[in-house]
């Protein structure tokens, strides 16, 4: 009993910490033209540890659209479900406090500016779903170190990984056929 107790007490002080988001009411949601889907429109929780739900209203969650996390200095890692197919623009720019995130199997592509100046985002893995890496997408990422692109992948937008001055380590498939401008350079930072 006492045993039951104390992981209910210390599963409170998780949530009460901020550390653990689950519940529908943490987001803001829209439903797709034709009524069969969610999609993450804004994070108003207060978790730093975020997991999207899968579902939401009992309807699959399959887009994270333009700005839902943009400038959200608090969260440090997002497990997004495998229902999601699409990251939109400026998803998740600015989220300063980022170092980690789970991109799923069912993402097929990562809009721009997705991950712009997320500087503390260490490394990223890229599902073999994905097959375009939209303009700056992981711009100014100072913190990046390694990034493996997968098979899927044909195209990369301009300035996709500039300014990510720590990047040692990037493996670009055949099958990517266009490389935009400054796609992978080192330079500074513009300001934001």
């Amino acid at each position: 009993m006492k045993r039951k107790v104390f992981l209910v007490a210390a599963l409170f002080a998780l949530m009460a910490a901020g550390l653990y988001a689950q519940t529908e009411a943490d987001f803001e949601t829209a439903v797709s033209s034709d009524g069969k889907s969610i999609m993450i429109t804004y994070y108003k929780g207060t978790a730093t540890a975020v997991n999207i739900p899968a579902k939401i209203q009992n309807l699959p969650v399959t887009s994270i659209v333009a700005n839902a996390f943009d400038g959200n200095k608090n969260i440090t890692s997002v497990t997004i479900p495998n229902s999601v197919t699409s990251i939109g623009e400026r998803a998740f720019y600015g989220c300063t406090s980022l170092t980690s995130v789970t991109i799923p199997n069912s993402v097929i592509s990562i809009e721009a500016g997705a991950f712009g100046n997320c500087i503390k985002l260490t490394s990223v893995t890229i599902p073999n779903s994905v097959t375009s890496i939209g303009e700056m997408a992981f711009y100014n990422c100072v913190q990046l170190t390694s990034v493996t692109i997968p098979n899927s992948v044909t195209s990369i937008g301009n300035q996709a990984f500039r300014s990510c001055t720590r990047l040692t380590s990037i493996t670009i498939p055949n099958s990517v056929t266009r490389i935009g401008t400054s796609a992978l350079a080192v330079a500074p930072a513009l300001p934001a």
